[in-house]
């Protein structure tokens, strides 16, 4: 299903200093986006989650816009994903609250990569209230 992990295409990407049109093609559709990849990958049940949905968007934005080094934290955050784990959860924090994220957050404030956090502070905070 997929021929070239996103990994790979973004390891690419830094070396060309941009994404090609296949890239953004291919960020475009669920079924080879970077969450779709990690839903394959890890045998994962696609159903709605709002941290995936946002931070998938995010990622599909920032190949769009070539903002290949927001691509590659974006991608680092659908990669340490994990629904209830505590550790996942925090690793992800300390990237959204990254100088670079922060940039990120400011270029970008209302975007998909803002709804993101909000959703991952949203799932921890109901795991924490239902434990």
């Amino acid at each position: 299903m997929f021929e070239m992990k996103w990994a790979t295409r973004i390891k690419k990407a830094k070396v060309r200093g941009y994404f090609t049109d296949e890239d953004v093609k291919l960020a475009a559709s669920f079924d080879n986006c970077a969450v779709g990849e990690k839903l394959f990958l890890e045998n994962l049940e696609k159903q709605y989650n709002p941290f995936l949905d946002r931070i998938g968007m995010e990622f599909w934005v920032s190949v769009i816009d070539q903002e290949v080094e927001h691509a590659e934290l974006v991608f680092k955050m659908i990669k340490l994903y994990k629904p209830n784990d505590s550790k996942s959860y925090k690793t992800i924090i300390k990237l959204f609250n990254s100088d670079l994220s922060k940039k990120y957050l400011d270029k970008y404030y209302g975007s998909y990569f803002e709804g993101a956090k909000n959703a991952i502070l949203q799932e921890i905070a109901e795991k924490e209230f239902t434990s």
